[in-house]
């Protein structure tokens, strides 16, 4: 397995362990989200991974991947709610975002991700997902860098 289906895998894990998403997990990216109802979406709230990009770098002679992740936390308010009601979705939402970091982290302090190595907190941004009047979803959207455990050597067999 790659280290983008590892990272899927990871992330698809941490929704079914959260109670409140109850293993409500999206592949979309947010112009789907932004763009009217997504497909597939029957519960709220739920969680989104977004595409990753990656790259590489050299850590005191180390090459390492870093890659960057986005996901949304996404609620949907009703018709006849109101703003303090899209307030508190966006209450529990942030409350979400926050577990989601703080358990990624807790995973990375303990050895426990098999495919993160490291998280870099300094990187770690969220911003409030426009209200969508189409479908009543609110949320936010989260990007960050992690450091993925990366194997340099050379794999011989692939060469001719």
């Amino acid at each position: 397995m790659g280290a983008g289906s590892d990272l899927v895998s990871y992330f698809r894990e941490l929704v079914n362990q959260h109670v409140k998403l109850s293993g409500n997990f999206h592949r979309l990216n947010v112009e789907e989200l932004l763009g009217g109802k997504p497909k597939g979406v029957s519960a709220y709230p739920y969680l989104s991974l977004e595409r990753a990009e990656f790259s590489f770098r050299n850590q005191s002679g180390v090459l390492q991947k870093k890659r960057t992740i986005a996901f949304c936390v996404v609620d949907q308010k009703g018709r006849t709610a109101t703003e303090e009601d899209e307030q508190g979705l966006l209450d529990g939402c942030e409350d979400i975002v926050d577990d989601i970091i703080r358990r990624v982290r807790q995973h990375v302090q303990e050895g426990f991700s098999t495919s993160i190595a490291a998280i870099d907190l300094d990187t770690i941004s969220a911003v409030q997902l426009p209200f969508s009047g189409t479908t009543g979803e609110v949320g936010f959207r989260v990007v960050f860098d992690v450091t993925q455990k990366f194997n340099s050597d050379t794999n011989n067999q692939n060469w001719i």
